[in-house]
């Protein structure tokens, strides 16, 4: 998001780029566009049960505002996500806590979604403070837009990985992969390609073997990706290959498991020949360059990118 700021891609003619997953395919779903905040509220200490009138909790506030939010949920779209974790919460109960922080993910399928959304969170941040009389500091972290796939660069990755051919898994790759299907919870795989948009009839199977037609264009995919903003800026596709087991939940240690053997680095070598091979192919064919740009105008409507970083933000922060 800060390369994209800093104009980093303005002068790509096209950008292609991969994921770890469990089908063999390319991404035709959008990601979600996201912002990353947290709020910090600033009280005063006091002795819990000697003196806690003479206190401000922090704490307080982190409350009042996460039952402000979670009211505000009856009234956003849908498809929006704001969750939420309290990083600090006090020290202990006999204090009055100063300092408290709530960090909050505010997501929604586009863009101005996102920036509709968050103004009604700031209100409900301003009014905890009324509430207690706590100071409160909004310390934004980072923001992305939802993730637009051009069609045009999409096929010709789709159809290099085709070229390419699927990672081809060993007797040993398979055992390993059936051992850790068996750690997964009743009903996870389609649970989790459900969510993910990808055919039930792909739960049959262990570990992906083929390429996939793109199955989800258009529709919304879970989770935010700074590729995003690049995809807002140049025409973009983004690869997946099977990395992990079929249904395996992603940032779980299954997918650990997977991704740091055999699996995961035939799947990291397929993904790169087929990259390479798009690369190419966009390179030597001026005509499938044009295609692009002119459905990139398209899909954008002429709208230049504009950052969703505060113009004074240049530098990340600290996340963790």
């Amino acid at each position: 998001v800060f390369m994209a700021k800093g104009g980093i891609f303005n002068d790509l003619d096209a950008a292609i780029t991969w994921h770890p997953w469990f089908v063999n395919g390319v991404w035709g779903g959008r990601h979600l566009a996201m912002n990353s905040v947290r709020f910090a509220f600033y009280g005063r200490t006091a002795h819990a049960a000697a003196a806690p009138h003479m206190g401000i909790s922090a704490l307080d506030a982190v409350e009042l505002m996460n039952i402000g939010v979670n009211f505000l949920r009856e009234h956003v779209i849908q498809e929006a996500r704001l969750h939420y974790v309290i990083t600090n919460g006090g020290g202990q109960p006999n204090v009055v806590p100063a300092q408290a922080e709530v960090w909050y993910y505010i997501r929604a399928p586009r863009r101005y979604q996102v920036e509709e959304i968050y103004p009604r969170i700031l209100k409900i941040a301003e009014g905890a403070t009324l509430m207690t009389g706590a100071r409160l500091e909004v310390k934004f972290q980072v923001g992305c837009y939802d993730y637009l796939p051009n069609r045009v660069v999409s096929e010709v990755l789709l159809e290099s990985f085709r070229k390419v051919g699927a990672p081809r898994f060993s007797e040993e790759d398979f055992a390993f992969a059936k051992s850790l299907e068996q750690s997964f919870t009743p009903g996870q795989k389609l649970s989790v390609l459900g969510a993910a948009n990808v055919p039930p009839e792909y739960a049959e199977m262990t570990l992906h073997s083929d390429v996939a037609p793109i199955y989800d264009w258009g529709k919304s995919m879970p989770g935010s990706t700074d590729v995003g903003d690049v995809s807002w800026i140049t025409p973009t596709a983004q690869l997946t290959a099977a990395t992990w087991v079929m249904g395996t939940a992603a940032h779980s240690w299954q997918a650990t498991a997977a991704s740091g053997m055999a699996i995961g680095q035939k799947a990291m070598i397929a993904a790169a020949k087929a990259m390479a091979l798009a690369g190419y192919e966009l390179m030597t064919k001026p005509d499938l360059l044009r295609k692009a740009k002119e459905k990139f105008l398209q899909d954008t409507g002429g709208k230049p990118y504009v950052s969703p970083l505060p113009p004074e933000m240049d530098t990340p922060q600290m996340q963790l």
